[in-house]
């Protein structure tokens, strides 16, 4: 393709162009640079046609011939600029997610989270349920808050590393066939 264009672009430049008549049909295909200096001046038209309530109106007027090239431009273009936009958010969302102010907001929030699900544990054990109600209560009470994190395992998880599963082994174990635990780990 590289070869194809520079071809081009030396039978452009080596004979002067007096409008699209002057251009074959290869050429013209292959004319993707709509704003190639061998091109002549007269070969795109831009016009503005009205003007009310803040609305421009454009005319554009290009042969025939470069109506596809000019179009793929365009798209082209537009999808670049969706491109960059694109990196200009992430990039921006990275910038924030990596600064000292959010990184503190997620710790701070990580160890509500840690809090209340050990003082909704502490309340329901004091109550008297058994150990393996207590994680799916305590479960239900996170998402009638509508916590992001109510999950039961994602609970499980927290108390064990908060160690208040500890004592509780027996009582966890059984549920399954022969007195196996139905998921392995517990």
């Amino acid at each position: 393709m590289a070869a194809r264009l520079q071809k081009l672009n030396d039978s452009l430049l080596d004979r002067p162009l007096k409008g699209v008549a002057s251009m074959n049909k290869q050429s013209i295909s292959y004319a993707t640079n709509l704003f190639h200096p061998a091109l002549p001046d007269d070969l795109l038209k831009f016009e503005s046609v009205s003007y009310s309530n803040n609305i421009v109106a454009l005319t554009l007027t290009l042969p025939e011939g470069l109506l596809k090239p000019y179009t793929e431009v365009l798209s082209s273009l537009t999808d670049f600029v969706r491109f960059l936009a694109y990196k200009s958010k992430l990039a921006k969302n990275i910038s924030v997610a990596n600064s000292p102010e959010e990184i503190k907001r997620r710790k701070g929030f990580k160890e509500a989270y840690i809090k209340e699900v050990c003082s909704i544990f502490d309340s329901l054990i004091k109550k008297g349920v058994p150990a393996r109600k207590v994680i799916s209560d305590t479960n239900n009470a996170l998402k009638k808050q509508g916590h992001v994190w109510a999950d039961y395992y994602l609970t499980e998880h927290t108390l064990r590393q908060e160690g208040k599963l500890k004592g509780f082994s027996q009582e966890l174990k059984g549920g399954g066939r022969h007195g196996e635990s139905k998921r392995k780990g517990i």
